[in-house]
C-alpha cells in the first residue's frame, strides 16, 4: 500500500513523468513502481480521469475493482493509484471515471478506497 507523504523542504523531488498520463496528472517513481499524483488542483466532484483502457478479469487481484454485476475491472492507471481508508477519489463505474471526493491539491497523491467493500 502506498501512502501520500507531504514533501519536505529537504526531500529531493521524485522523478516526474508526464508521458501516458491524462492531463493534470503525473507519474512519480516510488521505489520500483510509479504512483499517480495531481499536477494541478482538482475540485471536489471533478473527474480526475476516465477509465479508457479497461479490461475484465475473472479473478480479483490488488489492481482490480469488483463490478457489482460480476467480473473485475482493470485499467493500467488503477495500478498507480494509492489505496487508503481515507481516499481523495472514488471510482464511478457508471461514468467509468475516477472522481475527486474532495478538493485535491497540486502534488497530492491520487488515492481510492483500499477495497470496494470497506
Amino acid at each position: 500500500m502506498r501512502h501520500a507523504h507531504p514533501a519536505s523542504a529537504d526531500a529531493r523531488p521524485s522523478p516526474v513523468r508526464h508521458h501516458g498520463c491524462p492531463e493534470g496528472l503525473v507519474l512519480r517513481a516510488e521505489g520500483a513502481s510509479e504512483a499517480l499524483y495531481a499536477a494541478r488542483q482538482f475540485e471536489a466532484g471533478e473527474p480526475v480521469f476516465q477509465l479508457l483502457r479497461v479490461t475484465w478479469r475473472a479473478e480479483p487481484d490488488r489492481h482490480t475493482l469488483a463490478h457489482p454485476h460480476g467480473g473485475h475491472l482493470f485499467d493500467p492507471l488503477l495500478e498507480r493509484i494509492g489505496r487508503t481508508r481515507e481516499p481523495n477519489c472514488r471510482v464511478a463505474l457508471e461514468l467509468m471515471a475516477v472522481i475527486a471526493r474532495r478538493d485535491i491539491a497540486e502534488g497530492e497523491a491520487i488515492t481510492i478506497r483500499m477495497a470496494m467493500d470497506d
